[in-house]
């Protein structure tokens, strides 16, 4: 991770809590906060570094089945409310990961862990392809229906 963008109410390392969270960690790995994702997405995509939104969308890839560019970032929702329409909308793709039982999604933080080690073993083997792979099209990120923020790139991340 490069950057963590931190988006809307979101805890910054300021609060004496997340600081003890972090154990020290939030001294080593860059963050902004900024009043948006939207804020945050225009700003990647500024510097053309594609955003990919990782939310329980109908149609949308498994993040196994998607072939993430490198670098880009990875987008997550909080975990009550999920991302609205506008934000998948300013992505350039989205996927989603497994989730059986009850509940239709899991806690951000394991989210992100799950996706990102997903992004570093495709990145990691560079010379294979995944003969199943989803590229970022706009075709296909039409194709997914909107749900009813943070930014990460690992190349950045955010709520």
């Amino acid at each position: 991770v490069r950057k963590i963008f931190l988006c809307g109410y979101t805890a910054t390392p300021h609060d004496h809590q997340v600081t003890r969270t972090t154990m020290g960690t939030h001294e080593h790995v860059e963050w902004e906060s900024v009043r948006t994702a939207l804020d945050a997405i225009e700003r990647l995509r500024a510097d053309g570094v594609p955003c990919v939104s990782l939310e329980t969308v109908q149609g949308a890839p498994q993040a196994t089945a998607f072939a993430f560019p490198k670098p880009c970032a990875l987008v997550l929702g909080n975990e009550r409310h999920g991302l609205g329409p506008d934000v998948i909308g300013a992505c350039e793709g989205i996927v989603q990961l497994p989730c059986f039982g009850v509940k239709n999604s899991m806690n951000v933080g394991i989210a992100f862990g799950i996706c990102a080690h997903e992004m570093l073993r495709q990145w990691a083997a560079p010379h294979t392809s995944h003969p199943a792979a989803v590229h970022i099209t706009h075709a296909s990120l039409a194709e997914c229906a909107a749900p009813a923020g943070s930014v990460l790139h690992p190349g950045t991340t955010t709520s």
